[in-house]
């Protein structure tokens, strides 16, 4: 993705106007809400094709490569996803997950799509977690392993950001997870929460003021 294109005042709006649509848009809806005239309007939506972040629908309509994290840019509208650890349940009364989307909802994000990356072994001790939620389970050995990790679980990751806005939390499972979460979205451009359980207090280490920082200014 060549995020270096939204500092072109005509290529941001293109992918404002996409964004604040619903991700997707025709061609003449483009022109007549950007005020862009069609030959510029053609040549910045090939420059944003070229750089990965818009693809070509058919009957001339144009679509966002990625909601996650152009979506966050523009404060549109975009339903939400989640992308977590889950560690083994030990002494827990309830599991990372639970407590992450509760801390969530409390903030206005409310997810209507939960991934969940944990080992067989975890997974089986919290079989009523999320039950809507899928599922993505890992060898104890790939757990302990950041490009294991990572190579699992990055295509996820990718296909969800194409979709919703997503939220990546690193809090649980092994230190090698969290690292390869944390370098996932450094790279991918998503927002990072991470969970003190205790206290019941989330942070962002990634948030959308940050994208907001790095990519549009």
């Amino acid at each position: 993705m060549d995020y270096s294109l939204l500092r072109r005042r005509k290529a941001e709006c293109v992918l404002r106007v996409l964004a604040l649509s619903g991700g997707e848009a025709s061609f003449s809806y483009l022109a007549r809400e950007t005020g862009i005239t069609k030959s510029t309007l053609e040549y910045n939506i090939r420059l944003l094709e070229r750089g990965g972040l818009v693809v070509r629908g058919g009957r001339g309509f144009v679509r966002l490569a990625v909601k996650t994290p152009i979506c966050y840019l523009f404060d549109a509208q975009c339903d939400y996803a989640y992308l977590g650890l889950l560690g083994e349940r030990g002494e827990r009364g309830e599991a990372e997950t639970e407590t992450a989307l509760k801390l969530l909802e409390e903030e206005g994000v409310k997810p209507v799509k939960v991934v969940v990356v944990t080992t067989y072994k975890a997974a089986s001790d919290w079989e009523t977690v999320a039950p809507k939620a899928e599922w993505v389970l890992l060898s104890d050995k790939e757990i302990t392993s950041v490009d294991s990790v990572e190579g699992r679980v990055r295509g996820k990751l990718e296909e969800l950001m194409r979709s919703y806005k997503v939220v990546v939390d690193c809090t649980a499972a092994t230190k090698p997870a969290t690292i390869a979460f944390y370098r996932m979205a450094v790279k991918l451009k998503v927002p990072l929460i991470y969970v003190y359980e205790k206290q019941r207090k989330l942070i962002w280490i990634i948030s959308s003021s940050d994208l907001k920082k790095e990519l549009l200014q």
